[in-house]
């Protein structure tokens, strides 16, 4: 059974400009097939400026805001998409059902000492 949350991100996902548009196509061409969808309760857009701040080869590549479709009420991010050191990553709102954990990391490879210390 498909729960709510899950056909309000499909819904939010179909209006996006990543969908079917250029902007998915040469994203496809430069990142991996594999993308870690991370659920937050209500902090993706926050947790997603973290990661933005933390890493010197990062950006944002899209977002997609509610237009009042449940759960989340108009302007709220449903989705953000960034990438850290080339790895495409999504950030879901998709409210308290699950938890991230500390089970969940990224390991980053470092050169030096220097280099560890900057993170």
């Amino acid at each position: 059974m498909v729960s709510a949350n899950f056909r309000a991100v499909l819904t939010i996902l179909s209006e996006s400009r990543l969908v079917g548009g250029d902007l998915l196509f040469a994203t496809m061409l430069s990142m991996n097939k594999l993308a870690p969808f991370l659920w937050f309760n209500d902090n993706a857009e926050e947790a997603a400026e973290f990661y933005l701040s933390v890493f010197p080869h990062a950006r944002k590549l899209d977002e997609v805001r509610s237009k009042g479709v449940v759960p989340w009420p108009v302007g709220k991010i449903a989705t953000i998409t960034i990438e850290l050191e080339g790895q495409e990553m999504v950030f879901l709102n998709g409210g308290p059902a699950y938890q991230l954990n500390p089970a969940f990391s990224f390991f980053v490879r470092c050169d030096s000492q220097e280099e560890i210390d900057n993170y």
